[in-house]
Parts: C-alpha cells; sequence; structure tokens
C-alpha cells in the first residue's frame, strides 16, 4: 500500500521537519511504502530581506544587528533545513496547485497532516484539504492537523465541509481543532498525539559540540513574553544559578532574531542538532509547541510561554491535556506567581498519561490504514 503524507515539508523549522520526519518513520514502521508529497504551497510567499527587522519596537541599532545577521547566516541556516530533507524526507518531486494531482494519483491513501495545515492561511487553495485532486481514488486521512485557530470566512465554510465528508479517516491535534470539524461537519473528531511524540528519537544522532556541562537553553520564534525574555531567564537563575544561556535562533526572515543577552547562540542547525541541544539542557524557555514536546520526551524542566494568539490553543490544549498549568505561562509575572521555574514537571504523572493518549493515537492510525 503506497501512503502520500501532506504536510508542512516544505518549513524551515525544526518542528515541521521533525513531525513530518516522525510520521514517515511511523507510517514505515508498520509496513506501507510511504513518501512525503513535495507541495509548495502558493500562500507561503518568501519573506523580503528588509522586512521586519523591529525598527519600529527596538530602534535603529538593533535592527541593522538584525539585518547584518540575515545576510550572514539565514541561507546558510536555510540549507541545512534543505539538506536535511534530502538526506531524511522520501521526498516525491516537487509540486504546486495545478500539479499536485499527478503526484496524488499514484497513492492508495493520503495522510494530511500534522501540523497547521488547517490553519485559515490554507483555507483559499485547500489543498490540504484534498480540493483540487480529481484523479485520487484512495483513502483520505488526516492525523493530527491544526487549525491554529477556528476561524472560517462564510465563503469557504460549505466547500471546506464538502470536504471534509470526503475523508475517510479524521483525527485532529488538539480541543481548537475538534470544535473546527464539528462546527463544519457535526463530526466529533478524535484527538492524537503530534507524530513526534510516536517516534522514539533516541536512535538520531548529533555531533554538535556544545560547550557547556549545564546551560539555560532558549528557543524563542514569536513575540517577547510580556515582562520580557530577561527578566524570565533572571527567575530561572534564581533556581539554576547563573549558567551560561544558550539561544537557538530560528534563521528566517520572518522569524530572525538578535539576543544580546545570550552566551552562545547557534544559528545554524539541522534538526537533529536542535533535538540535541534540548536533550542534554539544564533548563528550557520557548514559545515553541514542539520545543515543550521535546522538553517532555527528554523529561527537561521547562517554561512554556504563548503571547501570539495562533500559539494559544495548542498550549492551552497541551496545559489541559497534560496538566502543565503551573509551567504554561503568558507572562513574567505568571512565572513568578505560579513559582513556575521550581514547581515544575510532575513527569510520572506526564508519563502515565502520555501512554495512554500514544496508545489511542496508534489505534487510530493502524484502523484508518487498513
Amino acid at each position: 500500500m503506497k501512503i502520500g503524507i501532506l504536510t508542512f515539508q516544505y518549513s524551515i523549522n525544526f518542528g515541521a521537519q521533525l513531525q513530518c520526519y516522525a510520521l514517515q518513520k511511523v507510517v514505515e514502521s508498520k509496513g506501507f511504502d510511504v513518501k512525503i508529497i513535495n507541495y509548495i504551497p502558493e500562500e507561503k510567499k518568501p519573506i523580503k530581506f528588509y522586512k521586519g527587522l523591529g525598527l519600529r519596537e527596538n530602534g535603529v541599532l538593533y535592527a541593522l544587528q538584525v539585518l547584518f545577521f540575515r545576510f550572514l547566516h539565514v541561507k546558510k541556516a536555510a540549507q541545512k533545513i534543505r539538506d536535511f530533507q534530502q538526506e531524511n524526507l522520501n521526498l516525491t518531486i516537487p509540486c504546486n496547485y495545478e500539479s499536485i494531482d499527478d503526484i496524488a494519483k499514484d497513492f492508495d491513501a493520503i495522510i494530511v497532516g500534522s501540523d497547521q495545515v488547517w490553519g485559515p492561511a490554507y483555507h483559499g487553495t485547500k489543498v490540504y484539504f484534498l480540493d483540487n485532486l480529481p484523479s485520487f481514488k484512495g483513502k483520505k486521512i488526516s492525523y493530527a492537523p491544526c487549525c491554529a485557530y477556528n476561524k472560517v470566512n462564510e465563503k469557504d465554510k460549505s466547500r471546506l465541509s464538502q470536504l471534509l465528508q470526503k475523508f475517510d479517516s479524521i483525527s485532529v491535534r488538539n480541543t481548537e481543532t475538534q470544535t473546527f470539524v464539528r462546527d463544519l461537519i457535526n463530526q466529533e473528531a478524535p484527538i492524537v498525539q503530534d507524530p513526534t511524540f510516536l517516534y522514539d528519537f533516541g536512535k538520531e544522532k548529533s555531533s554538535l559540540d556544545i560547550p557547556y556541562k549545564k546551560y539555560i537553553l532558549t528557543y524563542l520564534i514569536g513575540k517577547e513574553i510580556e515582562g520580557g525574555h530577561e527578566k524570565a531567564i533572571e527567575e530561572i537563575k534564581l533556581v539554576h544559578g547563573d549558567i551560561p544561556v544558550v539561544a537557538i535562533v530560528l534563521s528566517t526572515y520572518e522569524t530572525l532574531h538578535y539576543f544580546s543577552w545570550a552566551d552562545k547562540i547557534y544559528w545554524k542547525l539541522n534538526p537533529f542538532e536542535w533535538l540535541s541541544l534540548i536533550s542534554s539542557c539544564t533548563f528550557f524557555y520557548t514559545d515553541s509547541f514542539h520545543g515543550i514536546v521535546f522538553a517532555l520526551k527528554n523529561q527537561k524542566p521547562f517554561i512554556g510561554f504563548y503571547s501570539e494568539e495562533k500559539r494559544k490553543s495548542r498550549f492551552v490544549d497541551l496545559m489541559k491535556r497534560f496538566d502543565l498549568s503551573n509551567v504554561i505561562v503568558k507572562s513574567v509575572s505568571e512565572i513568578k506567581n505560579k513559582n513556575s521555574v521550581l514547581n515544575n514537571v510532575n513527569y510520572p504523572v506526564i508519563n502515565k498519561l502520555l501512554e495512554e493518549e500514544l496508545n489511542k493515537s496508534n489505534e487510530f492510525l493502524n484502523g484508518s490504514l487498513k
């Protein structure tokens, strides 16, 4: 049985690459022939190098620093991700909106997901809802897609409803997306775990040289926490001591930041190197969903925060599902009030909850691929 996976394989993002890789490996382990559909969405326009420098918010000096590091690192960082894709993802030839049907028709089933493939930005072309695939006659399956937030324009509702009703099996990643599906087709889709939870990354090794035995790791891709990152790090150091701060920067034109408070910055990493920094850190501070996933998988003390609406649903869902209300916050004041650094994660309880969730997730995959 030939399985195609349709997700964000093109994205210059560590979590996006690893969820794609994990789902490929998990489905392959079940005895299927798996390929990643190398679809490049039209919605993903390249950001111009001079956009979003933070000039208005942070001043001229900061903007010049960001511009300098963009020139220095962005292309090389993107190439690290492209190399990872070529070495680890079983990709089809590249395709777009016009040519994806020629690729899709060869599969017996297509799995849509994981990640935010059902977000509002992709309601226009609707490819991630398997529209514009007249030649595809196989099974339509969704595994852990996310809608980011439940918002649908009236002009798209009817068509999205029609497309979802044609799926043979639907699962979602969180309660927000569960509501999104319920509102469109009055169906209660089961919630399954992100593919990165399903795969054992302990097999993947990295030769990254880490100069510290103990360090606070930061991976920050969105807006700053209310109260400021430096204040948050001060709170972490009150418990863990004045140890070095290592920052991972996602070096794209859209997300690159400069952090003057970091003792060391990694600008160019592949996803396995990113994992090695998480698995070796003393404490992890992040606004990344997949960052939290790998903190949980590696049983690390961490603080996760969200400062943007598009991140909120994923974080709130994790918080409720795994009882993480003391370590997922919105502000520095919450870190203090909840005593988040000291009163951290109860991993024996988390591991039991995760085992139950992963059993359900594997049951869904096994059933949908029969």
